[in-house]
């Protein structure tokens, strides 16, 4: 017989998202999205292989990433959209990223990979109802 593992408990979303976002969503408010900025369009670009040739990146008032695509062509999906990834920047990240060089904006926002790794380990598409973010820093 194995031994069950107790529940692990998360922190509340909120804890996760800058408080305007936070207060968007709370009052039924949808955030609103940009084309990405030149920094973002960095780390995109760096970690762009990740994600399905036809995903979709935006940029939202609050700075974060927002990623995701179409799934209606898929028969087993039951939504028209991948369940959305969010991609928060902590503000030293983002600092970095304004002061560098090309060259080094690009070695960066490639290092940043990795932890983009970790954070979709277990992430669903098919899972709406449960959006991920990840932060980056």
């Amino acid at each position: 017989m194995t031994a069950m593992s107790s529940p692990v408990t998360l922190p509340p979303l909120m804890e996760y998202l800058p408080s305007g976002v936070w207060a968007d969503l709370h009052h039924g408010r949808k955030p609103k999205t940009h084309p990405l900025d030149g920094i973002r369009m960095e780390l995109w670009r760096a970690f762009r292989h990740l994600f399905p040739p036809h995903a979709v990146a935006l940029q939202n008032d609050h700075g974060a990433i927002l990623v995701s695509w179409s799934m209606a062509d898929d028969p087993h999906a039951t939504s028209a959209y991948a369940a959305p990834i969010m991609l928060r920047l902590e503000p030293e990240l983002v600092e970095l990223l304004e002061e560098a060089d090309e060259a080094y904006r690009k070695r960066v926002a490639a290092n940043q990979e990795q932890y983009l790794r970790c954070g979709l380990v277990g992430y669903d598409p098919y899972a709406c109802a449960n959006a991920r973010v990840i932060i980056l820093g």
